[in-house]
């Protein structure tokens, strides 16, 4: 039984590695630069770069992805851009925006 019990917690240990894997290729495979999206058009490069620089975007991608990684398991979910504060504090309940 515990033989049975350690290998389903293995598969499970698999499967949820390679869902952060697919998820964060996917997201990096969007079209547009991330900073330029969520500043807008008329950022100026200094903002762009700041912004790159504060979420590691000027960083290569496995990098990035290993920080998101060790973040997310120390319960650091970043921050939400449209309510500028922690994603973890809004999945406790933010204001739902209407249209």
């Amino acid at each position: 039984m515990g033989r049975y019990i350690l290998k389903r917690l293995g598969i499970s240990v698999a499967v949820v590695f390679l869902v952060s894997v697919i998820s964060f290729t996917l997201v990096h495979m969007l079209p547009g630069d991330p900073a330029v999206l969520a500043l807008g058009s008329e950022a100026s490069e200094q903002d762009i770069a700041t912004f790159r620089e504060k979420y590691y975007l000027n960083r290569p991608v496995v990098e990035q992805y290993f920080i998101w990684i060790s973040d997310t398991l120390r319960g650091d979910l970043g921050d939400s851009i449209t309510y500028s504060r922690p994603v973890l504090t809004c999945l406790k309940g933010c204001p739902v925006q209407s249209l």
